[in-house]
């Protein structure tokens, strides 16, 4: 039997949190019974997207979701789906913009499909307006509500009965390796006795810059020695 194709919908399969939950999960499951194939909307290739076809995925690029191209954007939606009758399942991860995504799907008579929340808050921009008529957008589109929280899930779907999937880890790769903590602190010019503290995180809002140097900000008071 051929394995189910499920097409999870992203932006770019770059190093982002969402895309590496996706590959931790595609990695450790059964790829004879189900298969991920990827709609992207940029044309360059993401840090992924050699591991994906070694997988046995198939990866289909789409233009960037922009509000003047809208119209455009949902014709080639409309062309997709009637040239991939085998798509059974969309995930969409695009928050707000997943809406026109499912909104095709739905239109082509998939029976599975699945808005993914992301975020809790993107703040007021001059995209607002556009995040706002995408939201409206959603209705009743999507079949399943996913979140990786339900703060995510209440901001984009509101009272919508919401699945809370949390993130997949491989605990090994994060084992305590005493050669690689005295690398990093080598590479890093960080004595032996010092307190080192690390974060990874891409610099915008979500993330919570300021409140982490509050944070360290106390601790260098009671440690001059600190090192963040």
């Amino acid at each position: 039997m051929k394995p189910i194709r499920i097409l999870q919908v992203v932006t770019i399969m770059n190093r982002g949190g969402l895309e590496t939950m996706l590959m931790n999960y595609y990695r450790q499951m059964d790829r004879n019974a189900i298969q991920f194939d990827f709609m992207v909307h940029r044309s360059e290739e993401g840090h992924y997207d050699q591991e994906i076809k070694k997988l046995g995925g198939q990866i289909y690029r789409m233009p960037q979701i922009r509000p003047g191209h809208y119209r455009k954007y949902f014709g080639l939606l409309d062309q997709f789906f009637q040239e991939h009758p085998e798509f059974k399942v969309v995930h969409a991860h695009n928050n707000e913009n997943s809406s026109f995504v499912l909104k095709a799907a739905k239109k082509a008579g998939i029976p599975c499909r699945i808005a993914h929340s992301h975020l809790s808050d993107l703040g007021i921009d001059y995209k607002l307006p556009f995040r706002l008529y995408a939201r409206y957008s959603m209705k009743d589109n999507p079949s399943s509500y996913f979140a990786c929280s339900e703060k995510a899930g209440q901001w984009l779907f509101g009272k919508k009965d919401v699945t809370v999937l949390n993130n997949a880890v491989n605990v090994k790769e994060f084992k305590y390796d005493d050669a690689a903590r005295n690398q990093v602190r080598s590479e890093l010019g960080v004595k032996e006795n010092q307190l080192l503290i690390g974060h990874i995180g891409r610099f915008n809002k979500q993330k919570n810059h300021s409140f982490l140097l509050e944070i360290f900000s106390e601790v260098h008071k009671k440690n001059p020695e600190a090192v963040l």
